[in-house]
C-alpha cells in the first residue's frame, strides 16, 4: 500500500497558543493520537506513524512548549492544561473516538485524559511511564536537564549530544529525529523545547501541576479507565520496572503488557520494529 504524505497544521487553542499536529493516512481511517515525552517532538514517532498510517489516520501532536508548537507561560505547563489542549485538538480534528498512544510524559497525559474523557478513547497505549520512579532516576533526569548546553556550535554537536542521551537508538532514526529537535539561528543551534518547561518539571508542584516524576495520583486515575489498555516497557528501561508495570495492569480491567527487547526508555528509536508490531497486534 502507498502511504499518504504527512500533513502539518497549526491548531489555535482558545488561549491563542498554536499547537503543531502532523497527520498521516487516509482521512476516513480510524484515528490514532500520539503524544511524545519530555524534550521530544512529533518526529520521535516518524517510523511508528508511517507504519500505522497504512490502516489508520495518525495525528502526532507537539505538546505546548515542544517541537514546532508555541512556547507558553510557564504556569500553563500543567496536567490540567495539557488535558484541555488534547480535548480542544480532538474537537478541531472532529474526532468522536480514537486510539490514544502516549510515551513517557505523554503516557501520563494520555492516562489522565482517558480517565477524564472515557467516551472518546477507544483504546489506550501507555509507553514506558510509571507512577513510581526511583530517586536515582529522578536525579539523573534532573542532572541531564541541568547540564544540557544552551547552545550548540554545529549540527554534529547536537547529534553527538543526542547519541549520549539515546545510546541504544537506531542511528538513522536518531539522526532524523535530531534534525527536527533543534532550531538554527545565526549558525547557532538551540533546543526547540522551552527551557521553562523543564524548570517546571523539576520544581515543587502545586495542586494540578505536572509534578511529573512522582505524581502518584495516577494510580487513582488508572482505576477510572475502562478502555482496553496496553502497557509497553523497554526491556532495559530504568523508568518502568516489570513490577510497577504488573501493578498498573492489575488496576485496569482490561490490560496487557508488552516488553520491547533491546530497548531502553525510548522504544520507538531503539526497537521500532517490535514496538510497532506490539501496537498493531493490540489495536
Amino acid at each position: 500500500m502507498i502511504r499518504e504524505m504527512e500533513h502539518r497544521k497549526k491548531i489555535k487553542l482558545s488561549c491563542g497558543t498554536l499547537i503543531n499536529v502532523t497527520s498521516r493516512g487516509k482521512h476516513t481511517a480510524p484515528a490514532c493520537l500520539l503524544l511524545h515525552g519530555l524534550d521530544n517532538n512529533t518526529h520521535i514517532w516518524d517510523s511508528i506513524a508511517s507504519e500505522l498510517s497504512e490502516n489508520f489516520r495518525v495525528h502526532a501532536i507537539d505538546i505546548r512548549g515542544h517541537g514546532d508548537s508555541d512556547w507558553a507561560n510557564s504556569n500553563s505547563y500543567t496536567l490540567t492544561t495539557f488535558i484541555s489542549d488534547i480535548e480542544q485538538i480532538r474537537t478541531c480534528l472532529l474526532l468522536s473516538e480514537f486510539i490514544l498512544i502516549g510515551h513517557s510524559l505523554g503516557g501520563r497525559i494520555a492516562t489522565y485524559y482517558t480517565a477524564e474523557y472515557p467516551d472518546h478513547v477507544k483504546k489506550l497505549i501507555i509507553i514506558d511511564t510509571a507512577p513510581e520512579i526511583g530517586s536515582n532516576i529522578i536525579e539523573k533526569l534532573k542532572s541531564d536537564a541541568e547540564i544540557q548546553p544552551e547552545k550548540f556550535q554545529d549540527f554534529q554537536s547536537c547529534y553527538s549530544y543526542m547519541q549520549a542521551i539515546y545510546p541504544l537508538s537506531q542511528q538513522s532514526l536518531l539522526y532524523d529525529f535530531c534534525q527536527h529537535s533543534f532550531s538554527k539561528h545565526n549558525d547557532i543551534y538551540t533546543s526547540k523545547t522551552d527551557p521553562a518547561f523543564k524548570n517546571k518539571m523539576f520544581s515543587s508542584s502545586t495542586q494540578g501541576e505536572i509534578s511529573p516524576l512522582q505524581d502518584k495520583k495516577i494510580w487513582s486515575k488508572l482505576q477510572k479507565i475502562r478502555a482496553p489498555t496496553l502497557i509497553i516497557r523497554g526491556g532495559f528501561s530504568a523508568v518502568l520496572s516489570s513490577q510497577v508495570a504488573a501493578k498498573m495492569a492489575s488496576m485496569l480491567p482490561n490490560a496487557d503488557i508488552s516488553v520491547i527487547e533491546r530497548a531502553g526508555h525510548a522504544v520507538m528509536l531503539d526497537n521500532p520494529q517490535q514496538t510497532v508490531k506490539a501496537i498493531i497486534d493490540f489495536i
